[in-house]
Parts: C-alpha cells; structure tokens; sequence
C-alpha cells in the first residue's frame, strides 16, 4: 500500500510541475540609487514595451506608481505619498490626469537610458535612470488635494 501511494504521490508531483503555469518575470523593477541634491532623489527603472520610447515611457511610470502609492526601500519617500485616507474613486480623479497627461514628466529633472534595449518574451526592455524632484512632486499632490499638508 505504501508503494501504490508514494507512486500516485510522485505521478501527481510531476504532473503539477510539468502542466503548472509559467510565473511571470515581468518586474517593476524601481530601486533608489542616490540623492544628488536635496529633494530629488535618483532611482532606475524597468519598462517594456515594442520600441525603446515605449519602454521609457513605461519605465517612467512604473517609478511614479511605486513613488506615489508604495514608496521606494530606502528613499527620502519610503512611504507612500497618497496613503489610504482617500477612496478608489477618488484617487482615480486625483492621478488619471497626473499619468494620462503626462504631468510627472514635469517632475523628471534628468533621464539617462541604463541599459542597451533587450528583448525578453514580453517584448523589449530598456532600463533608465532618473532624477525625481519628489519635494515638488509632493506639493502638487498637496495642492490637488490628494494628500493633506503636512501638520494639518
């Protein structure tokens, strides 16, 4: 009997790893690097897409989604700048017009292409770095009312 169930068990096992689905390896890779000067701060971002612009541009608003709704490890802004204060529908009015009209290219100081394009199974890949002006950046969302003054 314990044969029968250790040979069902291992037939199981090798069914599962050979018809489970693929993980996904496509990151938003964002990750701090530096702070050339007071308030802004350098981070390198990953974006995908079928052109080198497509991936930039996407590697650009990966680093503000993670800036503005997680924070960046070991940042000046290790928290998120919009928390949980406010509703779905409410942070939607706040930053779609912030990403679909692209107002944080405003924020963007200086951007340097990191890595030559690649392609990968999703397409290519390009990584750059750039500097973020996240004091600025966080006084626009003060003033549209996304986030609430400091000491308020």
């Amino acid at each position: 009997m314990k044969k029968i169930l250790k040979k069902v068990f291992l037939f199981i096992a090798a069914l599962i790893s050979i018809y489970a689905p693929a993980q996904d390896n496509k990151m938003e890779s964002v990750e701090y690097v530096s702070q050339p000067s007071p308030g802004i701060m350098q981070v390198r971002s990953t974006g995908y897409g079928k052109n080198a612009e497509i991936c930039v541009e996407e590697a650009q608003r990966n680093a503000f989604k993670s800036l503005i709704f997680r924070g960046i490890a070991g940042s000046p802004v290790s928290g998120p700048i919009i928390s949980g204060d406010i509703t779905g529908a409410e942070m939607d009015k706040k930053t779609q017009a912030f990403f679909n009209e692209s107002v944080y290219k405003k924020f963007i100081t200086h951007i340097v292409q990191f890595s030559k394009k690649e392609r990968t199974k999703f397409g290519k890949r390009v990584v750059v770095d750039m500097n973020i002006d996240y004091k600025s950046l966080i006084a626009y969302f003060e003033q549209t009312g996304a986030v609430r003054k400091f000491g308020y």
